[in-house]
């Protein structure tokens, strides 16, 4: 292969508790998971939705840490690479639609911790959004002030991320 692949973001695995790591494994890379492991549609810990989860993998010789401000995010998870030129903080975001108010804060927390981290270089947010109403062109959405996906492109820090240049 001329351009191997370093990193390699996935989300809506499906992934559960009772897939092993050692199914989902893949020939010189290493990775980081996180399943989905709450009910979407209720507070009931043991109950889990299926769908959602994200993984990272990454090549096994890069220099990489699983970022912290990410474990309470639902579906999504965060790596910090570190690089002779810096740190990198990559994101793999499962926003679902159907998040609840209190799940879909715990995601723009962390999307707001690590995009505000000053130990980054960059921040690279990448995934569905699940944003349905929003005009890339014009980072726009199309729906009331309260929605949870103007919330989310609304904040002006994030948008270049978004943005169509």
């Amino acid at each position: 292969m001329e351009n191997e692949i370093d990193i390699i973001c996935i989300n809506e695995t499906h992934f559960n508790k009772d897939i092993l790591d050692a199914e989902i494994e893949i020939e010189g890379y290493c990775f980081v998971r996180n399943d989905r492991s709450f009910n979407i549609d209720s507070n009931v810990v043991d109950i889990y939705s299926e769908g959602g989860g994200a993984i990272i993998y990454y090549k096994d010789y890069l220099n990489v840490e699983l970022e912290k401000a990410f474990e309470n995010a639902p579906d999504s998870l965060a790596i910090d690479v570190q690089l002779q030129s810096g740190s990198i903080c990559i994101a793999c975001i499962y926003r679902s639609m159907s998040l609840n108010d209190k799940q879909n804060e715990a995601l723009l927390s962390s999307i707001e911790n690590i995009c505000d981290d000053p130990n980054f270089s960059e921040v690279l947010l990448l995934g569905d959004f699940n944003l349905p109403d929003a005009s890339w062109a014009t980072g726009s959405v199309n729906s009331n002030k309260d929605s949870k996906n103007k919330i989310l492109l609304n904040q002006s820090k994030y948008l270049d991320t978004f943005s169509v240049k």
